[in-house]
């Protein structure tokens, strides 16, 4: 029973789980007070969606939990909405059934749907049976399968954070963490099979967050990992080994970095969070910019509209006067405005989306009246 509680315990944590740096002068006033309204977007989930992907059509999914924590069933779901109907992406014989949550979910330009997470390759589905090796699930359009065969990743790692497709390569790269002996690995599939793209010399030393990849390939990651000044930063792979993006300390920052975008022309966008106030910066391939914020938008999730305009979903606010409080707000180069804020935003979003037209789609803080967490819509 108590490993039974720990699994769930872990399984929740995991899902809310650069020359010099030149300040600029911009909107850091506190937010607005303004409620916004996320109206519901389709129907048919039944379960709670914490992880959203737009493909390059601009079909919308949505990964989440099915509430079911039965020894043999499926504890993850992964969903398409066609129209106003979210469906199952996969049934019988052909559905996902893994023992453990999605935290990532990727794809590729043949239209196949890749996520990972939490579940490992044990033989047994379900909670209770988590002995193994985490994996890389594919939906192909008609059944899902393993990446590789059991065990082929050579890991003894229980969780994938983050995974990502080279947009040069075609291969998928992952980011992979152990709990337990506090190591990480990042690891690429080439198409037939797995290999580690970093060295015991060369890995960071702390979890990786995110990964992702600029138009031309480069690979760059964020996360817990620190410099011999304790300062966190962007880690950019030149080929051999990871070098800190834009220097030594260029990222004034010893926050947490949970996410990276990057926009078409090549521009980084990051932000941290350490709970208390706000970090954000830009890179533009030669320095680092910082964007001056308001200190309760403490950055979890980000990312950008075809206009350009940046979008950042906050981890709740500690902050006594603001206790209680998450947002989604907006950057358009020069001010910020907030898009949501109310009691139903709830301790943090753990997605943000947006699609070729401009929709704006967010999950994981948004709950209905039913207490149902749903996905939303903006405006």
């Amino acid at each position: 029973m108590f490993f039974k509680y720990l699994f769930i315990l872990i399984s929740l944590l995991g899902l809310f789980i650069i020359s010099s740096c030149k300040k600029t002068i911009t909107d850091s006033k506190p937010l607005d007070a303004t409620i916004s309204t996320w109206p519901k977007v389709g129907t048919g989930i039944t379960g709670f969606p914490h992880y959203l992907y737009v493909d390059a059509g601009g079909a919308l999914y949505a990964a989440g939990n099915t509430g079911n924590y039965t020894c043999g069933a499926s504890v993850s779901f992964v969903s398409k909405l066609t129209g106003n109907t979210w469906s199952q992406l996969g049934t019988g014989s052909n559905a996902l059934n893994v023992n453990g949550s999605i935290l990532t979910m990727c794809g590729d330009a043949g239209g196949n749907i890749y996520v990972a997470g939490l579940f490992t390759d044990s033989t047994s589905s379900g909670y209770c049976n988590v002995a193994g090796n985490s994996y890389v699930a594919k939906w192909n359009g008609t059944s899902w399968s393993m990446l590789g065969l059991k065990g082929a990743m050579g890991l003894n790692q229980d969780r994938i954070i983050s995974i990502a497709i080279s947009p040069v390569t075609g291969y998928l790269f992952a980011a992979t963490y152990s709990y337990f002996t506090q190591t990480n690995e990042v690891v690429f599939w080439n198409g037939n099979s797995w290999h580690t793209s970093d060295s015991a010399a060369t890995k960071l030393n702390g979890n990786i967050n995110k990964l992702c990849f600029d138009n031309a390939g480069n690979l760059y990651v964020g996360g817990y990992f620190t410099n011999t000044s304790g300062k966190t930063y962007i880690a950019k792979w030149n080929g051999t080994s990871w070098v800190e993006l834009g220097g030594a300390n260029s990222l004034k920052t010893t926050g947490v970095i949970y996410d990276i975008c990057i926009d078409a022309i090549g521009n980084l966008y990051t932000g941290t969070s350490d709970w208390t106030s706000s970090y954000m910066a830009k890179w533009n391939g030669t320095t680092w910019t910082e964007i001056a914020s308001p200190s309760e938008l403490s950055t979890y999730r980000m990312c950008l509209d075809v206009a350009g305009n940046l979008y950042v979903g906050s981890i709740q606010s500690q902050i006594t006067a603001l206790d209680n409080t998450s947002y989604i707000a907006k950057w358009d180069g020069s001010s910020w405005s907030v898009l949501g804020k109310n009691t139903l935003f709830a301790y943090r979003f753990s997605s943000i989306v947006t699609n070729p037209t401009g929709g704006i789609y967010a999950t994981g803080g948004l709950i209905d009246a039913n207490n149902q967490s749903y996905v939303g819509k903006y405006p």
